[in-house]
C-alpha cells in the first residue's frame, strides 16, 4: 500500500513539473514575443526620428529660402518704384 502511495505522489509531482514545464515555454514564447514588439517599437522609433530630423532640416531650409525671396522681392520692389519715378515722374 505505501508503494502504491509513493507511486500516485510520485505521479502527482511528475505531472504538476509537467504542467510548471508547459506554463515556462509559454511564458518564455510571450517573452520572446513582447523582445520582439519591442525591438520592432525601437526601430520604429529610430524611423520616426529621422523622419522628423529631415522634416526639421527641409522646413529650415524652406524658411531659408523664403527669408532670401521676401529680401529679393523688396529689392524688386524698391527697383520697380525707381523705375515708375523714372518713366512717369520724369527724368
Amino acid at each position: 500500500m505505501q508503494l502504491d502511495e509513493a507511486k500516485a505522489s510520485l505521479d502527482l509531482k511528475t505531472s504538476t513539473i509537467s504542467e510548471l514545464e508547459t506554463r515556462v515555454n509559454e511564458l518564455q514564447a510571450t517573452l520572446d514575443s513582447i523582445t520582439a514588439d519591442l525591438e520592432a517599437t525601437r526601430q520604429n522609433l529610430e524611423g520616426a526620428e529621422l523622419a522628423k530630423a529631415t522634416a526639421e532640416k527641409g522646413l529650415a531650409d524652406t524658411s531659408a529660402a523664403l527669408v532670401a525671396l521676401q529680401g529679393e522681392s523688396d529689392k524688386l520692389g524698391q527697383a520697380s518704384d525707381e523705375v515708375r519715378h523714372i518713366f512717369f515722374d520724369g527724368s
